[in-house]
Parts: C-alpha cells; sequence; structure tokens
C-alpha cells in the first residue's frame, strides 16, 4: 500500500511542476514572434484579389440602386 501512495505522491508531484512551469494563459505573444504567424507568399496576391472582387461587387451593387432609384422618380417616360 506504502508504494502505490508513494508512486500517486510522486505523480501528483510531476503534475504540479508541470502545470506550474507553463507559461500563464494570458501571456502577450507578439503578432510577428517567431512561430506565431508566417505570411504565405500568396497571401498578399489574395487578399488584392478579395479586394477587387469587394469593389466590382459594390459598383454593381451602387449601380442597381442608381437605376431602380431612376425608376422612381421618373415613373412615366416617352
Amino acid at each position: 500500500m506504502a508504494s502505490v501512495t508513494n508512486k500517486l505522491s510522486e505523480g501528483c508531484k510531476a503534475a504540479k511542476r508541470a502545470v506550474l512551469s507553463a507559461p500563464p494563459n494570458d501571456t502577450y505573444l507578439r503578432w510577428d514572434a517567431p512561430g506565431v504567424e508566417t505570411i504565405k507568399p500568396d497571401k498578399e496576391r489574395s487578399a488584392e484579389d478579395c479586394r477587387d472582387d469587394e469593389s466590382d461587387a459594390e459598383a454593381q451593387l451602387r449601380q442597381r440602386v442608381n437605376a431602380k432609384s431612376r425608376d422612381q422618380m421618373y415613373p412615366m417616360r416617352c
């Protein structure tokens, strides 16, 4: 029985050491720290493509809204 108690006690002590040696969860990590984030080479191009697509969609929506508002302003056209 004593050996089981000793092994459990050793296991508990090892677990406490592991928890106490870990950094706290609220530790601040810089975004540009090594290993935090690596920007892939094609990421900038895909961001530009996404930006272009959004501006195209916004322009098309603006055209549709303007066309509808003109139709409502002048319902009778000759």
